[in-house]
Formats: C-alpha cells, sequence, structure tokens
C-alpha cells in the first residue's frame, strides 16, 4: 500500500523516515503519455528530504505498484532509472511498451539493506584484518 504525496496531491509534502528505517512506499505520478516518474523532487518539493534529520537517503527500492515486482528483475530494468538522488524514472520512449505504476521508498541512516525488494537480508558485517 502506498501513501499518494507529493506535488499535485492533496498531501504536497510526504511524511519523511526516521534514522535507520524506510519511508512509506510512495507513489505520486500514474503512468502517462511519457511514462512514470517517482522523482525525489516531486515528493520534496518544498527543499525537504526524506529523511527526518535531513541527510540523504542511503538506499532506495522501486518496483512495480500493482505486482510489487522489483524494478530489477524487469526485462527491461537497463531503460528505467532508480536511486537515492533522482527516485525513479521509467519513460515510455525507452521501454517496449507503456510504463506500468511505480512506487518508491527510501531508506535513511548507515548500514542500509539491499535496494532490491526482492533481494535477500544482508548477511553478517564482514570484518577484515589489519
Amino acid at each position: 500500500m502506498s501513501i499518494y504525496c507529493g506535488l499535485a496531491q492533496i498531501i504536497p509534502e510526504c511524511p519523511t523516515a526516521a534514522v535507520n528505517s524506510w519511508t512509506l512506499w510512495l507513489d505520486r505520478d500514474d503512468p502517462s503519455g511519457f511514462g512514470d516518474y517517482e522523482t525525489v523532487e516531486s515528493y520534496f518539493p518544498l527543499g525537504g528530504a526524506a529523511c527526518a534529520d535531513g541527510t540523504m537517503p542511503t538506499a532506495v527500492q522501486c518496483r512495480v505498484y500493482d505486482t510489487q515486482q522489483s524494478w530489477d528483475l524487469l526485462p527491461y530494468a537497463n531503460s528505467l532509472y532508480c536511486d537515492t538522488e533522482k527516485g525513479f524514472v521509467c519513460e515510455n520512449s525507452k521501454v517496449p511498451h507503456t510504463c506500468p505504476d511505480f512506487e518508491v521508498r527510501f531508506y535513511c541512516g548507515e548500514n542500509a539493506p539491499p535496494t532490491s525488494v526482492n533481494s535477500p537480508p544482508p548477511g553478517p558485517p564482514t570484518r577484515l584484518e589489519p
């Protein structure tokens, strides 16, 4: 389940995340004639940040809204854009069909988990011996 917030929504600025936690799943834009744009600046347009402490998120997860399939498992993943600075972008002109509806969430804090929602949880930290 996503929260609808950001530009052109009833809730203009999305809720932020505390340290070492994820934001809610965010879905601002339905696919349009050009694609699906779930961008950071659309969610936090007033100069805000995804993290309550004002820091940049350290991880992002992007997935198809209906199926919850991770973006990086799609056959056209190399034509999609998902990162902490921009958010998510799918342009119809770069994929074999109209972009599905996507949603994103951002992680705030250290030791970010894997960015693919279908990835296994991270293992214990590796200790490097001097």
